[in-house]
């Protein structure tokens, strides 16, 4: 059975296999189309091998997030979120807007150097709340209170009443931030100062943990 789809290469396993995001499908595996050009997104035609495996049978080329080659910092952050989405989604089990969310942090990479570290974040906040759930954050792990002080890697967070330190503190201003997070978009984080660095290791630490 034919079905059609949009799709973002985001590698090659060998030399016939490739593997990319899809609109519909969630991450995927194909055979055939070689050419595709890893960071581009593509209109394809395809049959449903199996559950695991796509066989391409046409392609329309749309645009190409190629040229974040030419910075090593985007660059740096775009095989991030590809890491990331091989490491974390299953094959064929679509999360609702991660594509949208990932084609968008990509089109904001491309022409904004400044925000870099920004988007990213963003970016992992959205695979966090797809994927995982984000609401376990706010909350200590120990009494379940609402209103984190500290968080410790591969653990969570705590509040001030549980543990008195931890790897990174998290302050009054910070918690507000990771509370309305999800209010937030790809143009309006551009405008925020909070400590993105330490909110990116919490981040991938929530995601290296899972």
């Amino acid at each position: 059975m034919l079905k059609s789809d949009e799709i973002l290469i985001i590698g090659k396993i060998g030399p016939r296999i490739s593997v990319a995001i899809s609109k519909n499908y969630g991450k995927i595996k194909f055979i055939g189309s070689q050419h595709l050009l890893t960071l581009s997104v593509y209109s394809v035609t395809f049959y449903v091998s199996n559950s695991e495996l796509f066989r391409v049978k046409e392609s329309r080329f749309l645009y190409s997030f190629y040229p974040i080659v030419k910075s090593y910092n985007k660059y740096k952050y775009a095989i991030s979120v590809i890491k990331l989405i091989n490491r974390v989604l299953p094959v064929s089990s679509p999360f609702n807007g991660l594509y949208e969310d990932t084609i968008n942090y990509l089109k904001y990479l491309m022409f904004d150097e400044e925000n870099v570290r920004k988007y990213y974040m963003l970016w992992l906040y959205r695979l966090i709340s797809s994927v995982l759930g984000i609401n376990h954050l706010l909350y200590c792990k120990s009494c379940g209170n609402y209103r984190i002080r500290y968080y410790i890697r591969s653990v969570g967070g705590f509040c001030e009443l549980c543990k008195s330190s931890g790897d990174f503190d998290i302050n009054v201003l910070e918690f507000e931030f990771l509370e309305n997070l999800n209010k937030l978009n790809f143009d309006s984080i551009r405008y925020f100062t909070v400590d993105f660095e330490k909110l990116i290791k919490i981040f991938e630490d929530l995601v290296y943990s899972y």
